[in-house]
């Protein structure tokens, strides 16, 4: 008792997803009940939906656009054929062309659609929407509860401050090397530590954020002075050009 001993922490493989706010949305790790979550900061917009086998992500900008990313456990298309989102629709005529995402960390395909505000009403006024590739259907994301979210996110869009295109970011922050390990010299709890880092248009880290502690602040502390150490590539604006950014993720022990 009382002998104390450094605990390695690793970065659990939770999703690096790039898009316009530069926050990454979380997918599941493990086998946990489907939930339904809010994100906001001074950039960003979002709401979400995870499972043990779906990830659906919904984010709006500080432009007024909307990206709506879906990933799921199971897919293996490879980039390859013509990917598209049936909302509100048994037709496959009605489906709106999509992109193929990058895959996540742990492994996990997707799309995404670039769009508009009109994007949540029309999620509001249904149960499931669908991803066809080739005009099959691939998968249905149950949106059951979305409509009792729907106002919050929408109240969280309109207050986002307008921003000048040139400094608004299209894609995340990207880690030029993977973090490896953690020593924190304490022995940590079991629970998730979610945070958000501020990059500038250097790569640099300029703050780290706490969205969900450890459970122990020295802890947090503590992750937060080794994430500040990381060096990234910086976002970019829609011209190309480098610009301040944000990279959100999870930290778990094992």
């Amino acid at each position: 008792m009382g002998k104390m001993f450094d605990k390695r922490i690793f970065l659990t493989a939770l999703a690096i997803l790039g898009f316009a706010t530069c926050i990454s949305p979380v997918l599941a790790a493990t086998a946990k009940p489907a939930t339904w979550r809010q994100d906001s900061s001074s950039e960003t917009c979002s709401i979400s939906y995870n499972s043990p086998t779906q990830f659906l992500f919904l984010a709006a900008r500080p432009d007024g656009s909307h990206i709506l990313r879906l990933h799921a456990s199971d897919w293996h298309f490879s980039n390859e054929g013509n990917a598209s989102i049936l909302i509100g629709s048994d037709l496959p005529s009605h489906a709106i062309q999509a992109s193929f995402s990058a895959r996540t960390t742990n492994g996990w395909e997707g799309v995404y659609l670039e769009t508009d505000s009109s994007i949540v009403d029309r999620l509001r006024a249904t149960d499931s929407l669908f991803v066809l590739v080739d005009g099959e259907k691939v998968e249905e994301f149950p949106l059951g509860q979305f409509s009792s979210q729907a106002d919050e996110f929408q109240r969280c869009s309109a207050a986002l401050p307008q921003r000048d295109a040139a400094e608004i970011p299209v894609s995340a922050p990207s880690l030029i090397s993977k973090l490896g390990t953690l020593i924190t010299g304490i022995q940590p709890p079991e629970r998730t530590f979610r945070f958000r880092l501020k990059v500038d248009a250097e790569g640099s880290v300029s703050d780290c954020i706490v969205i969900e502690t450890s459970g122990s602040a020295k802890l947090d502390k503590n992750y937060c002075r080794g994430l500040s150490r990381a060096r990234f590539r910086p976002a970019v604006n829609r011209a190309g050009q480098p610009v301040s950014g944000q990279y959100q993720s999870s930290i778990g022990a094992q």
